[in-house]
This record gives C-alpha cells, structure tokens and sequence, in this order.
C-alpha cells in the first residue's frame, strides 16, 4: 500500500471520527468550519511528505515490445501531464521501446499480421491526482517513445495537457491522429511512407505540423481560420481545400484534416 493513500485513509479517519464525536455532544467544536484549515494543512503536511520521497514518485521505467514478426502496429497512447515525444530508434526486433518517466500500464493484443497496443499512465489514487499538476510535480509522466522504422504504424494520440513532439520522419505510419488539450504539439510528418491520412484535434493549443519537402499535401481546416497560418506557396488553396499541385501524382503525400478551437495551428 501506498504512503500516500496511509495518509489519506489517516485523514478520512480523523475527519469522521470528529464528526462523530460532535454528533455524540462529546466534542463542542464545529468541526466544519476546522474542515478548510485541516485540508490545508493535510495538503502542506503531503508537499513536504511527496517532496522527501520524490526519487520514488519520479520513477522511469523502461519497456521494450518485440513485434513478433508483426508487419504492422496499431498503436493508442494516452498520456496525461507532461511531455510526451516519439520518433524512430527502436530496433529491428521491436516494436517499441521507451523510457516513462511516472510509470505506464499497457495491454498488447495481435490481430493476424497487426501487432496492436494500447499504452495510458497508471490508475491514480485522488493524491495522486493532485500531484500530476506541474505546480506540484517535477514535470509530470515523461514519456519517450521510439518506434521501428521498418514497419507500418496506425497511431492514435491523446496528448491531453502537455508537450506533444512527434518526429515521423524516418518512420512508415499510415494513419495518424492526434488530439491534445491545453498543450503544444510539434508534429513531423513521414518522409516516404507513401500515403499517410492526418487527423488533429486540438483545444486551446498551438499546433505546428511540418510536411517534408518531397512530399505533397491535401489539407483541410476546420475551426478558428484566424489562427491558422499554411504555406500558401507549397499548399495553394482551391476553395475549402489546400493542396499542392502535384498531389494526385506524387509517390509521398498526406491527407490532413485538422481543427484548432482556441489556439493556432501552423502547416509548412
């Protein structure tokens, strides 16, 4: 068990056990209106208490998947606090290693040549929860996720508040979708993966999505168009759509459909 559900578990007790004793007239005291004191100090008491056992809190585990001769991957990640990056660097019999940086759980299945995994942060207890935000962390989870560039990827990404940088450069991925919160993502697409079809979603957030210069692109906005910035020169537009000119023809090209609500959203 935990120190910190002790604490808590310690804490509940204390509470209904004054609430008791006032019910019984033993204890005179309003111990609702102690209620706002106790918790604020209950809280100070965990800073300190999550501050001398940070070494632990802060933990990095480090997981390698072989892909079992899977040809493909379909991956979905779902990251809380904290910055998360992928790219390419896994070996030639992986398909995925990483360092996480406040611990992951993930759950692997295969469904014939596909190799499917599904990766979020650990259950949390309500401590826990109140010490995932920066004000109280040390950054948060910190993920750092490499892939094998030899096979094909679908991946699904819920960034949720943080730092989402995703270099595809080097990696094969035919379909990708990300959606973030409160957050920056910083996203290079594939260089020669063919086709690769783009979705993003993103709230109040500043996107950047940088197409590599050999490979042709289709885009389509929704959302706030005042925060959008395309490389009209690259992506001329043809009504509700952009897309360089020689798209149809092109052997790498990408299909990107991407909605910002409050923020901005840059393509080059």
């Amino acid at each position: 068990m935990s120190r910190r559900r002790v604490f808590w578990g310690l804490a509940l007790l204390v509470l209904g056990t004054l609430l008791l004793l006032q019910e019984l007239d033993i204890l005179r005291v309003n111990v609702w209106g102690l209620l706002i004191p106790l918790i604020l100090i209950g809280l100070g008491i965990l800073v300190v208490w999550e501050s001398s056992h940070r070494s632990q809190t802060s933990r990095t585990e480090r997981v390698t998947i072989p892909h079992q001769g899977a040809e493909r991957g379909r991956l979905r990640i779902r990251h809380g606090a904290g910055p998360l990056t992928l790219s390419s660097g896994a070996g030639p019999t992986d398909l995925l290693t990483g360092q996480f940086a406040g611990g992951i759980a993930y759950r692997t299945g295969r469904d014939q040549d596909i190799y499917t995994l599904d990766m979020h942060a650990p259950s949390s207890s309500p401590a826990q929860f109140i010490f995932a935000w920066p004000f109280f962390s040390n950054g948060g989870r910190i993920w750092d996720v490499r892939l094998n560039p030899t096979i094909v990827y679908a991946l699904d990404i819920d960034g949720g508040a943080n730092l989402v940088q995703l270099d595809l450069t080097h990696l094969l991925v035919s379909e990708l979708r990300v959606k973030t919160g409160a957050s920056s993502a910083e996203i290079g697409l594939p260089a020669n993966a063919g086709y690769t079809r783009v979705f993003v979603q993103a709230g109040a957030a500043s996107v950047q999505i940088e197409v590599p210069a050999q490979v042709a692109a289709r885009i389509h906005t929704r959302g706030d168009l005042s925060g959008m910035t395309i490389d009209r020169s690259r992506f001329p537009q043809i009504g509700n759509v952009y897309q360089s000119p020689d798209y149809d023809t092109a052997p790498n090209r990408v299909d990107i459909e991407a909605q910002v609500d409050v923020g901005s959203l840059e393509i080059r």
